[in-house]
């Protein structure tokens, strides 16, 4: 998910991309369920993240 974010897709286009992937196939329960807690924490810690722009400006 992060390269992806990298290579400057946003936040939607990575949702839809998410969600094709799930109409396309199903993890098991336990492994759905880790690979969705591990997409928030990583979004949680993507967004609480300075921007370049607040780290510039507090120079």
């Amino acid at each position: 998910m992060r390269l992806l974010y990298e290579r400057g897709w946003s936040g939607g286009h990575i949702l839809d991309f998410f969600a094709m992937l799930d109409w396309m196939m199903r993890l098991p329960e336990e492994l759905e369920t880790e690979l969705r807690h591990d997409i928030e924490l990583w979004t949680e810690r993507v967004l609480d993240a300075p921007s370049l722009d607040d780290v510039c400006a507090g120079n």
